[in-house]
């Protein structure tokens, strides 16, 4: 991989482990509460009910997943930075 290639790859990474930390982290109460398992729910799904109440933030997380998971296209920066930021300033939900 070159340099350029494998930068593209560790943000695609680091966004879905971001993705995977911000819902895990509400994932016990809420399996708890509501008997679902991330396994078995939509990106949407987990983000709306894992993650964040709020629609705009939600929708930007889930294509940015998405986008990370599925497709051939590239997580930007700013993408990444996005996440990483929701994460560290605790926004997601505390579903508890």
């Amino acid at each position: 991989l070159s340099s350029a290639a494998s930068d593209v790859y560790k943000r695609q990474m680091q966004y879905r482990k971001a993705f995977r930390k911000a819902a895990i982290k509400s994932s016990k109460a809420a399996r708890d509460s509501d008997g679902k398992s991330l396994e078995n729910m939509q990106p949407q799904d987990i983000t709306i009910n894992r993650i964040t109440d709020d629609a705009d933030a939600a929708d930007r997380i889930t294509a940015s997943y998405e986008k990370a998971r599925y497709s051939d296209k590239n997580i930007s920066k700013e993408e990444l930075e996005f996440m990483l930021d929701f994460i560290k300033n605790d926004k997601y939900n505390k579903r508890t």
